[in-house]
């Protein structure tokens, strides 16, 4: 069962960031691969928190995998990253330290997620009666 949970949650991730990447213009690259982590991990999630439903695929139903991936998707695209041509020096230089403050706060949140959503997958293998 595992390994069909894996494969659909994968195949999910794989079809929303093709698909976002292409109509969002997604640069390939860390950002795509950002985006397929976090589609992929909440996709496994959902499809083993949620309640069963839809039809069967090699005996799991993908629904709550695609449901769940789908909203995720959409609100993690749904804030594109602000940018903006600096015009002097002085705007170019506060530009470059807010991006660096920027990253630091978004890499350290990219991590807690990423340890939150396989501690939950975790904890849903280990006690199933949950």
């Amino acid at each position: 069962m595992l390994i069909f949970q894996l494969f659909i949650a994968l195949l999910v991730a794989l079809g929303l960031t093709a698909i976002f990447s292409f109509f969002l213009r997604i640069r390939p690259g860390l950002d795509m691969l950002i985006f397929f982590i976090i589609v992929f991990l909440v996709s496994w999630v959902g499809g083993l928190w949620l309640i069963p439903f839809g039809p069967y695929v090699a005996g799991v139903r993908f629904f709550p995998f695609l449901f769940f991936a789908l909203i995720i998707a959409v609100l993690v695209a749904a804030f594109p990253r602000p940018w903006y041509r600096p015009r002097t020096r002085g705007e170019a230089l506060r530009q470059s330290e807010s991006q660096k403050q920027e990253r630091k706060i978004v890499t350290g949140l990219f991590w807690v997620l990423l340890v939150l959503l396989v501690l939950a997958i975790g904890v849903r293998y280990l006690y199933p009666e949950l």
